[in-house]
């Protein structure tokens, strides 16, 4: 088990960013300078990796999926265009006959990537999410993931999700850096039981963080100058909607664009298909050319290059 709470651990760093953010207009000038930063460190590599998948016969078969099951989250986080508060999706729950297909299209696949049981919604809103995570681990030779914001996570659910993931990541959102009642509980359960469990991470969070952009939509964020590195993402990884439709991304939390339908398409018919290609030549040409994508100052080079 780790437990990260970098407010407390690094209380100089921290108490200088609380001033930061204090003085809005600067610190969202200091964040555009990073990425400014970061775009012009990771351009061109990012820019080879993608020339290197276009150059081959056949684009390789992405290596992270993540679907939402249910279209909700329970958090209030300000930086989130899908909060409680503000989401305006439709509350909708994937079809159980769905996610099989889905995971029995995997399987056909023989996959060994990344298999994420989150993207803009808390998954343990849905009361199935347990025994859909079995059901994956009982038919897939991939890696799961959970994240969730722990306040629905009973000790039962948390035994059982952590004997079938390989990684479990428990948001903590409070800007007062407490933990939840649930959270809490887990601590104190892992202590207790001396939980030295590798795949388990509990770390805290603030709710009223200022993060990425999210693509232009979040809601404590102002657009940007649009980066001149491309992305990945379109490369690398394909995010479904509990109605089967594919998002552009994961960070395309309002479901904007779609790029197929796995109640009407297989998943190789979509990642190979018209709209994905389409998607794939804009960003090649730029950021400037996908709505989402020109207001995105988002570059996971490290998490996404060579995997």
């Amino acid at each position: 088990m780790k437990i990260v709470n970098y407010y407390k651990s690094h209380p100089v760093k921290s108490n200088v960013k609380s001033l930061l953010r204090s003085n809005e207009y600067l610190y969202e000038t200091l964040m555009r300078l990073s990425t400014k930063y970061y775009d012009l460190r990771y351009r061109a590599k990012i820019k080879s990796h993608i020339n290197n998948l276009m150059s081959l016969d056949k684009l390789p078969l992405f290596r992270q999926i993540q679907f939402e099951t249910v279209s909700k989250c329970s958090g209030t986080c300000s930086f989130c265009p899908v909060n409680r508060f503000d989401d305006p999706r439709p509350t909708l729950f994937m079809d159980e006959d769905l996610f099989k297909d889905i995971i029995g299209q995997l399987r056909s696949l023989k996959f060994t990537g990344n298999v994420k049981f989150h993207s803009n919604n808390e998954p343990l809103l849905d009361k199935r999410i347990v025994s859909f995570v079995k059901y994956a681990r009982k038919n897939l030779n991939a890696r799961l993931a959970l994240w969730t914001n722990g306040k629905a996570l009973t000790i039962e659910k948390f035994k059982d999700l952590l004997d079938n993931l390989d990684e479990l990541v428990v948001n903590n959102y409070n800007d007062n850096l407490v933990w939840n009642k649930r959270t809490a509980q887990i601590i104190k359960y892992c202590k207790e039981n001396n939980y030295p469990s590798e795949n388990l991470r509990i770390q805290m969070r603030l709710e009223n963080e200022k993060m990425s952009t999210r693509a232009g939509q979040a809601l404590n964020r102002s657009r940007i100058r649009t980066l001149r590195s491309q992305c990945l993402y379109l490369f690398k990884q394909i995010s479904v909607r509990p109605d089967g439709k594919i998002s552009l991304c994961c960070y395309d939390a309002l479901g904007s664009v779609t790029l197929g339908d796995l109640k009407k398409e297989s998943i190789l018919d979509i990642w190979y298909g018209e709209a994905f290609n389409e998607y794939r030549e804009k960003i090649v040409k730029g950021r400037e050319y996908i709505n989402n994508c020109a207001s995105c100052d988002v570059i996971h080079y490290n998490q996404s290059y060579g995997k």
